[in-house]
């Protein structure tokens, strides 16, 4: 039988426990393509690998496969993406970041160079007369989209919120904190949450929390619960910690099959 008090402390120790509850119900209308159950399928059946054995990542002909599935599934609900055209595979030499597990390792003599099969990433016509903007919030992984395909003309506007900490590809933020997160989810036509299979256990680092949180509450209300939290010296524990823990309590809105409370900026968007 399961330890559900052992359950109960690592619900408490991560935190985000509710995290991927959230994400993977359909209720909030997430739309997902699960990678690995396609690997799972395609292992041992592929003329091409889908790690290589230098690589900590997945290949990038893999990926690159994986992402252009991903980019026409993304079309089914959203504006157009400009389509890309994807070469004839051919074997080449070790490409970045296919070798990152050669470069990590602590050892005496290098790993024989082994040659991959590549596939090439090229813009098609037409293209759609606005490039949409992006924002990925995600792991490691995506960094081998990021080598493979050309994601500046793709997008027009591409932010990278990785683990949502640190930002890529914004010239004038830097991290996660520094952002007002209702102004960029607002001004964004795709938001992407990108992740391995060992990440999901806090899938988002706290993203999907905060986005419902500030979606649905205005800020002086999320304040108000700061500052009981900071009077109530009971705990030793910090007070994001203690909010995220008990989101539902503090919020109740974000207890409800489907929220329907809204933030003032939505709730004047939407008149």
């Amino acid at each position: 039988m399961p330890d559900r008090g052992a359950k109960a402390h690592s619900d408490r120790l991560w935190g985000h426990h509710r995290a991927y509850d959230y994400y993977r119900n359909s209720l909030y209308d997430f739309r997902r393509v699960d990678i690995c159950h396609c690997f799972d399928s395609l292992n041992g059946h592929t003329p091409y690998l889908l790690f290589t054995k230098t690589g900590t990542h997945w290949s990038n002909i893999a990926c690159t496969y994986a992402f252009d599935s991903i980019m026409r599934y993304m079309q089914t609900f959203g504006p157009a993406i400009r389509p890309v055209t994807l070469g004839q595979p051919h074997r080449g030499r070790t490409r970045e970041p296919d070798a990152d597990l050669d470069d990590l390792l602590n050892k005496t003599f290098r790993i024989p160079a082994e040659r991959n099969q590549y596939i090439d990433v090229t813009l098609a016509d037409p293209a759609p007369k606005r490039n949409p903007s992006l924002i990925v919030i995600g792991d490691s992984f995506f960094w081998t989209i990021l080598y493979n395909y050309p994601m500046q003309e793709l997008f027009s506007d591409l932010r990278y919120w990785y683990y949502f900490s640190t930002i890529y590809f914004d010239p004038d933020h830097d991290n996660v904190a520094d952002v007002d997160l209702v102004d960029e989810l607002l001004g964004t036509d795709y938001v992407m949450l990108s992740y391995c299979t060992v990440q999901l256990y806090n899938c988002g680092n706290g993203f999907i929390n905060r986005a419902l949180l500030e979606l649905c509450y205005d800020p002086d209300e999320i304040q108000a619960v700061r500052d009981s939290l900071e009077a109530d010296t009971t705990s030793h524990q910090s007070v994001e910690w203690r909010m995220d823990c008990n989101l539902e309590q503090y919020f109740p809105a974000l207890a409800e099959s489907f929220p329907t409370k809204r933030c003032s900026r939505l709730a004047n968007r939407n008149q």
